[in-house]
């Protein structure tokens, strides 16, 4: 079942198997572009957009080594006047 980017599987307690089960899984597959898309659309300014980290876990089975482990999206709430 898809729904606007989010995949919804049923799957067993085991996390590292992918065999079918009675517990949700969720998993969303955006762009960074789809995040500050969303915060943009609140009506927000964007103040500061990073990314740190490295760091990849073992048991993580693809090769995230040297891809961003955080996203940081900094924004401030305009007002009703539209100024930040």
């Amino acid at each position: 079942m898809e729904i606007s980017g989010t995949q919804v599987d049923e799957l067993s307690e085991d996390i590292l198997s992918r065999e079918s089960g009675a517990m949700k899984s969720y998993e969303f597959h955006w762009t960074i572009a789809d995040y500050i898309n969303a915060v943009l659309q609140t009506g927000c300014c964007l103040l500061m957009v990073d990314e740190h980290g490295e760091a990849a876990a073992d048991w993580e089975g693809a090769p995230l080594h040297g891809l961003p482990e955080f996203l940081l999206i900094v924004a401030r709430k305009s007002d009703k006047d539209g100024a930040a």
